[in-house]
């Protein structure tokens, strides 16, 4: 496969040592770029204690997504409903239906079409 290419095209090492392969039922590989993947998670981990510090709510967890909908229509008076407020009001359809649409009254139809008659192409 194109799995070896791509290993040999980027700079790539081994996640994990030598010695832990043999438990591992596949291997992880990661790039070995600058950053480093330490230092990548370290900047993420002072981002992040920086909004807990600053009350920036992490939109991974739902309560703090509902805190900062709060938030927004306290903040803005035509703020749109928040997530939980679409699924609990069924804004949001869970099951994909489709609603019948209302076509156009037949009575347009028999108005002079000008330049749009494409029934005549």
């Amino acid at each position: 496969m194109n799995s070896d290419k791509w290993l040999k095209e980027n700079n790539t090492v081994p996640l994990y040592p030598e010695s832990e392969r043999d438990t591992l039922i596949t291997q992880t590989w990661i790039l070995d770029t600058v950053p480093s993947r330490e230092e990548t998670y370290r900047r993420i981990k002072v981002f992040i204690d920086h909004c807990d510090k600053m009350g920036i709510p992490n939109a991974q967890y739902l309560t703090e997504l509902y805190e900062a909908d709060e938030r927004w229509k306290r903040l803005h008076k035509n703020a749109v409903p928040g997530i939980i407020e679409f699924v609990a009001n069924n804004y949001i359809d869970e099951n994909k239906k489709i609603k019948k649409m209302n076509l156009v009254e037949d009575s347009f139809q028999d108005q002079d079409k000008g330049d749009f008659d494409f029934n005549l192409l």
